[in-house]
C-alpha cells in the first residue's frame, strides 16, 4: 500500500533504487545509477541506493563509503546507502543473491516503489505487491528474446507502474514484443554539469595538458574495446595522419593499451592512448580537442547491441565542440544536422572527407558547436530527475 507523506516535496513515496554492482566501479551503468539517485535525491525524493556488499567489507563506515561515491562520480547531492551482507560469491551468484534479498528488504523498510535495472528484483518486488520502476537501454529485438516476454507479462500487472528507455528503438521494440504501451517513456540520460567546471578555452586546457596549440586533435573517450566500434577509429586514423586521434578509457576485454599495440602494427603513428580517468578530469581532455567523435560504425548496436545512445553523447553536446557521430536509429531524436557532423556509418570514405572538412569549413563547425552547446541543456541529470519524477506521478495516478 502506498503511504502518502505530509512533506510539501514534489514526490510523496519512498523509493529503494536496487543495484547489484559493487560500487565504485569504472563503467557507464554505474555513473547512470549513481546520476540518476543523486539527481532524484536534491529533488526531494526519498530514496535509498540498495547494493551488496562483500562480509568483509561490512564494517566500512556507510558514511566514509558514500563520500567516496560523491568524489569518485562527482555528485554532490547526498543519497542513502544500505548494503546487504553477502557471503563471498562469485560474482553472478551474488546478482542471483541480491536480486532476491534486496526486493524483501526495500518491503521490510517500507520502500513503496523499488526502481530498479535488474529484471530479478523487479520480477519479486511485483510479486511481493510492490510498485515497480524499471530501467533499460537494450534494444529487445536484437537481444535478451527471453526476458523480454516477462517483461511483457509483467506490464499487465497494476504493481509494474512503467519501464523507462534510454531511447526510441528501445521502447519500439518493448512494445513490440507485447510491453503495454503506455508505460514505456523514452527518458534519454545526460550529463553531469558539475564535471565540467570551470569550463575551459581549448587555449587553456591544452596549456594544461602539455598540448600543441596548433594540432589538430579528434577525441573519444569511453570504453576501449572491439565491441565499441574503435578499429573504425583507427582505419580513420590511418587515412588522416594530419589528424591526431586521442583516445581515452579502459579495456575490458585486453591489455588497456592494445590500442596502441595495434596501431603500431599498422603503422598508424597518430594514435594516443591515455587510461580511463573521472569525470572531472576528463573535462580537460574533451576542452582541448577540436573533435569528439563516437566511432563512424553500426556495429556496436547492430552486431553488439551494448551500445544505444551512448553516454557520451550527451557530455559531447556540452562540451561545445564539433560532434562527429554516425547517423543511426538510436541517436536520432538527440543528434541531428543543425547540432553534428553526422556520416553513414562504416562509409569510410566519407567519414574521412567529413572529418577533413570540419576542420577547414569554420562556419559550419562552429554552428554545430553552438547548436549542440544549446541543446545539451535538456540533457542534464537534473532534468531527467524533474521528467522520472512526472512521469512517475502520472504512472501513480493511473493505480490510485
Amino acid at each position: 500500500m502506498l503511504i502518502k507523506r505530509s512533506k510539501k516535496d514534489i514526490f510523496e513515496y519512498k523509493i529503494a533504487y536496487i543495484s547489484d554492482q559493487r560500487f565504485p566501479v569504472r563503467n557507464a551503468t554505474s555513473e547512470q545509477v549513481i546520476n540518476t539517485v543523486s539527481a532524484l535525491a536534491s529533488e526531494g525524493v526519498d530514496i535509498a541506493l540498495i547494493i551488496p556488499r562483500k562480509w568483509e567489507k561490512f564494517s566500512a563506515s556507510k558514511k566514509l563509503l558514500k563520500e567516496e561515491l560523491m568524489n569518485f562520480y562527482t555528485v554532490n547531492n547526498g543519497f542513502d546507502i544500505c548494503r546487504l551482507i553477502h557471503l563471498p560469491l562469485p560474482v553472478k551468484s551474488e546478482k542471483v543473491s541480491h536480486g532476491l534479498i534486496a526486493p524483501v528488504f526495500a518491503n521490510f523498510t517500507n520502500h513503496e516503489i523499488v526502481y530498479t535495472r535488474n529484471f530479478l528484483p523487479a520480477l519479486l518486488s511485483v510479486r511481493i505487491g510492490k510498485k515497480v520502476i524499471f530501467e533499460t537501454f537494450h534494444v529487445f529485438d536484437l537481444f535478451r528474446t527471453n526476458i523480454v516476454k516477462h517483461l511483457a507479462r509483467l506490464s499487465h500487472s497494476p504493481n509494474f507502474l512503467s519501464i523507462i528507455t534510454h531511447s526510441i528503438p528501445s521502447k519500439e521494440s518493448l512494445i513490440n514484443a507485447g510491453v503495454v504501451g503506455e508505460k514505456v517513456k523514452v527518458i534519454h540520460n545526460g550529463f553531469n554539469s558539475e564535471s565540467l567546471r570551470p569550463r575551459l578555452t581549448k587555449t587553456d586546457a591544452r596549456r594544461k595538458l602539455g598540448w600543441n596549440e596548433n594540432e589538430k586533435i579528434v577525441c573519444y573517450a569511453g570504453r576501449i574495446d572491439a565491441d565499441k566500434g574503435i578499429n573504425t577509429i583507427l582505419d580513420l586514423a590511418e587515412r588522416t595522419p594530419e589528424i591526431k586521434y586521442v583516445l581515452i578509457g579502459y579495456s575490458e576485454k585486453n591489455p588497456d593499451n592494445w590500442i596502441l599495440n595495434s596501431a603500431s602494427e599498422k603503422g598508424v603513428k597518430n594514435i594516443d592512448w591515455f587510461p580511463w580517468t573521472k569525470t572531472n578530469e576528463l573535462a580537460k581532455f574533451l576542452f582541448a580537442s577540436d573533435v569528439l567523435i563516437i566511432p563512424p560504425t553500426a556495429t556496436p548496436l547492430s552486431k553488439f547491441g551494448r551500445t544505444v545512445l551512448p553516454m557520451k553523447t550527451f557530455i559531447y553536446m556540452a562540451v561545445g565542440r564539433c560532434i562527429l557521430a554516425p547517423s543511426l536509429p538510436d541517436t536520432a531524436d538527440v543528434l541531428n544536422e543543425q547540432n553534428t557532423a553526422l556520416v553513414e556509418p562504416d562509409n569510410l570514405d566519407l567519414v574521412t572527407a567529413t572529418i577533413r572538412r570540419v576542420f577547414k569549413d569554420d562556419a559550419w563547425r562552429n554552428s554545430l558547436e553552438k547548436q549542440a552547446q544549446l541543446d545539451s541543456k535538456n540533457y542534464t541529470w537534473q532534468s531527467r530527475a524533474k521528467k522520472i519524477i512526472a512521469w512517475t506521478n502520472e504512472c501513480l495516478s493511473r493505480v490510485k
